[in-house]
């Protein structure tokens, strides 16, 4: 809702084709309804923003699909590898990033505080990011677009 909502005041010449549907918690549900969507509105689609890395992964693959990726812009939110490699393909042309390790790292700062009955903000950025075609080779958003993992 908030996304739409800025989206609505802030944007006011962006047509939102579909605000309603829900994609499911699956790539395999995002495909099938992205691909619904971009099937009945090919003609208007300019743009399109999935709000969670499974999503965006049926989003990808419904682009592909359906002929329009690199031709309709398209953002993602959080990475992975099909995701990183469609940017540097030209098919996504952002990935919206967080940090893990600062978001961690102030929770845990937050939470001490708190404990020691601490005044403690409501609302604390952890650092929010978009990756792009131009700026994905820099140290700073490779190192979030390919977070170290743990085995």
């Amino acid at each position: 809702d908030g996304f739409l909502e800025a989206i609505k005041s802030g944007f006011p010449n962006i047509k939102v084709l579909s605000s309603n549907e829900y994609a499911g918690t699956t790539p395999e549900s995002s495909l099938d309804k992205a691909t619904q969507i971009l099937t009945k509105h090919k003609n208007e689609v300019n743009g399109i923003f999935a709000v969670c890395e499974p999503n965006a992964a049926g989003v990808l693959k419904a682009l592909e699909e359906t002929g329009l990726a690199g031709k309709v812009k398209f953002v993602a939110f959080d990475p992975n590898k099909e995701l990183i490699q469609g940017m540097a393909d030209g098919k996504v042309h952002g990935i919206v990033l967080q940090d893990p390790v600062t978001m961690g790292y102030e929770s845990v700062k937050r939470m001490v505080a708190h404990i020691k009955g601490e005044k403690v903000e409501k609302r604390v950025g952890t650092g929010e990011y978009v990756a792009t075609p131009e700026n994905m080779a820099t140290p700073e958003m490779d190192k979030l677009l390919k977070p170290q993992q743990f085995e």
